[in-house]
C-alpha cells in the first residue's frame, strides 16, 4: 500500500482505510461432495432462491458448460461463460445476466470483473479456489446493494491436489512456495471448525474478537467430545502402514474392508484392521480432516495424498496428549430434507438465508419486481437501473401511501420519484 501511495504521489491524509468485513455476506462451506450430490445440492440451493441472480465459479471451461447444462436439466435458467467463447457470445451472455434474462452464470474466475450488477444474491464456488485473495474478490461480487447475500464453497481434497500440481509446475522456487502456502491457507479456511469470517479477516490482517454469527460454523456450532481413542485408531493404522497410504485406504483398513489391494498388501493382518467398523466412512473422512486441521496429521498434496503423523500426532498416539474433535451428527442434507418435508409450504420470496418475505409481503415484492422488469425492458436498461432490490424491499416494508412517504425511502431520488413513483404507488395500494 505504501508503494502505491508513493508511486502515485498520494498524500497520506487522503488515504481512507476500510474494513474487509462484508457483514451482509453469509459464508458456508461443504466438504468432499461427490459430483452428483454436489450438483443436487447446488440445484436445491438455487431453487431456494428462486428468481434471484447468482454466479457459479468453476475451475475449467468444460465444467462451466457441463454444470450449466445440468442446471438447465433441473429447470434453472443458467448459461456458461468462459474465454473460449467468441466476443459476441460473451457479450450476449453478459448482457442477458445484467438484464435479468439469465439468472445464473456458470463461469471461470474472470467473469464479474467490471460488471455493475448490484443484486447478485449468491456466489457458489463449485471448486476450491487457489487462494484467499481470489476467493474474497469473487464472493465480493454478491450483495453489493447491501442486502443479505449468500456464499457457498465446495471444498474437495482432489481440487487441492490438482491446484498443488499447478503450483509445482511454477519454475520460480519462491513463487512455487508462495502458491503452495496460499493454497494451504484456503484449505485451512475450508476445513476449520472456527468462525469462517474470523479466519477470512485474519488472513488480511484484520482482528475480529467475536464470532460473526453469519457463517455455517456459527449457525451450527459443533458439539465436541474427547476424540483421543478414535484418533489413536486412525494414527495407529497410519503408523502401521508406514505413512505410505491416503485417507481412503486408512478408512478402508479401519472399517475392515477386504478389497484386493488391502489383502495384497497384508493390511488385513495389522492390529488396527477393522477396529473402526462401527464408524461410517463419511464420518471417518471428517474426523481425519479435523485431525489434519488440529495438527495431528499432514497430507501430501503432490503425490497420492499420503497421510503423515506430526510430533503432536505422536503424542496423541502414545497417550501423552488428548484431542477434542467435533461430533459429526446426521448428514446435513438429510436433516434439511426432513425439515422441508415436515413444514407446510408458504408463499415466500427468499432474499437470502436470513431475510425472507412471506404472505402478502412476498406477493407485493414479486409484483413490484415484475413491474420493474417491464419498465426496464421498455427502456432497454438493466432492472436495477429503475430501482434496486433494496429500494423495492423498502417499499414493501414501509408501504408508502403517498409520493411524500415514498421520497423518504433511501435510494429514491427526485427524478426517479417523479418518473416512476405514481405507478409503483398504485401497485402498493392495490390499484393495479
Amino acid at each position: 500500500m505504501r508503494d502505491i501511495l508513493q508511486q502515485l504521489r498520494i498524500p497520506e491524509e487522503n488515504l481512507i482505510l476500510d474494513s474487509f468485513d462484508r457483514k451482509n455476506l453469509s459464508l458456508d462451506v461443504r466438504l468432499n461432495y461427490k459430483k452428483l450430490s454436489k450438483l443436487d445440492e447446488i440445484a436445491d440451493f438455487i431453487k431456494e432462491r428462486k428468481g434471484e441472480s447468482g454466479i457459479v465459479y468453476c475451475l475449467s471451461r468444460k465444467s462451466t458448460e457441463t454444470i450449466a447444462d445440468e442446471l438447465r436439466k433441473r429447470h434453472i435458467m443458467a448459461d456458461a461463460y468462459h474465454a473460449g467463447m467468441t466476443a459476441d457470445e460473451r457479450a450476449r451472455i453478459q448482457e442477458d445476466f445484467i438484464y435479468d434474462r439469465t439468472k445464473v452464470i456458470c463461469a471461470t474466475i474472470a467473469f464479474g470483473m467490471g460488471i455493475d450488477k448490484s443484486n447478485i444474491r449468491f456466489v457458489i464456488h463449485y471448486n476450491t479456489p487457489k487462494n484467499m485473495e481470489g476467493f474474497y474478490q469473487e464472493i465480493g461480487r454478491a450483495g453489493r446493494d447491501g442486502l443479505p447475500a449468500d456464499t457457498l464453497l465446495f471444498y474437495s481434497d482432489s481440487d487441492i491436489v490438482q491446484l498443488a500440481k499447478f503450483a509445482q509446475d511454477c519454475s520460480d522456487p519462491q513463487q512455487r512456495h508462495l502458491q503452495l502456502e496460499k493454497l494451504e491457507r484456503i484449505q485451512h479456511y475450508a476445513t476449520s471448525l472456527v468462525c469462517r469470517r474470523r479466519i477470512l479477516l485474519g488472513y488480511f490482517g484484520e482482528v475480529m474478537e467475536q464470532d460473526c454469527g453469519n457463517c455455517d460454523i456459527c449457525n451450527h456450532p459443533p458439539r465436541r467430545f474427547n476424540g483421543t481413542i478414535l484418533a489413536q485408531k486412525a494414527l495407529s493404522a497410519i503408523f502401521r502402514t508406514r505413512e505410505q497410504e491416503n485417507a481412503n485406504m486408512i478408512i478402508d483398513i479401519l472399517r475392515g474392508s477386504h478389497r484386493a489391494e488391502i489383502i495384497e498388501k497384508g493390511y488385513d493382518k495389522i492390529k488396527t484392521f477393522g477396529v473402526g467398523a462401527a464408524t461410517p466412512a463419511d464420518k471417518w473422512q471428517s474426523y481425519i480432516q479435523q485431525m489434519i486441521h488440529l495438527g495431528c496429521l499432514t497430507m501430501s498434496y503432490t503425490d497420492k495424498k499420503t497421510l503423515r503423523i506430526t510430533e503432536f500426532g505422536k503424542q496423541v498416539l502414545f497417550g501423552e496428549k488428548e484431542i477434542q474433535l467435533a461430533l459429526i451428527t446426521e448428514d446435513k442434507r438429510e436433516k434439511i430434507a426432513n425439515q422441508r418435508s415436515s413444514q407446510p409450504q408458504k408463499v415466500s420470496v427468499r432474499l437470502s438465508a436470513k431475510d425472507n418475505l412471506e404472505g402478502s409481503d412476498a406477493v407485493l415484492f414479486e409484483a413490484l419486481r415484475i413491474h420493474r422488469r417491464n419498465l426496464a425492458d421498455a427502456a432497454n436498461v438493466p432492472p436495477y437501473v429503475i430501482f434496486s432490490d433494496k429500494v423495492l424491499l423498502g417499499m414493501v416494508q414501509e408501504r408508502p401511501a403517498s409520493l411524500t412517504d415514498m421520497a423518504n425511502i433511501p435510494g429514491i431520488g427526485a427524478m426517479k420519484l417523479q418518473k416512476y413513483g405514481q405507478e409503483f404507488l398504485q401497485i402498493i395500494n392495490g390499484e393495479d
